[in-house]
């Protein structure tokens, strides 16, 4: 019984922390994602490559790997010292108005 129900206290906490408003670092720039491929990522009239390294968070603030991300929308980024990509940040459509 105790198990059950700490399994169901995981599940709420984590579908609630999903749903959590996202919290960006201050450095981040916004964009519009063209498209990922071969570890480059266009964003604007830019383009950026990804490393073994590089996060990229959906909408729903889960990791995706690049070739699961969207091919298109609004971003934010991070580049890492040497302008490499560190995180994306796919928008939700509220957030993106947050960020234009």
């Amino acid at each position: 019984m105790t198990k059950t129900l700490l399994v169901i206290f995981a599940a709420l906490s984590f579908s609630l922390s999903a749903h959590a408003a996202r919290n960006f670092p201050p450095k981040v720039q916004a964009g519009e994602l063209r498209g990922i491929q071969n570890s480059l990522a266009q964003i604007g009239d830019n383009t950026y490559r990804l490393t073994p390294a590089t996060r990229i968070y959906d909408a729903n603030n889960l990791i995706v790997l690049p070739v699961s991300a969207p091919q298109g929308g609004r971003v934010l980024f991070l580049l890492d010292p040497q302008g490499f990509l560190s995180k994306i940040w796919v928008l939700t459509p509220e957030e993106a108005a947050r960020f234009k």
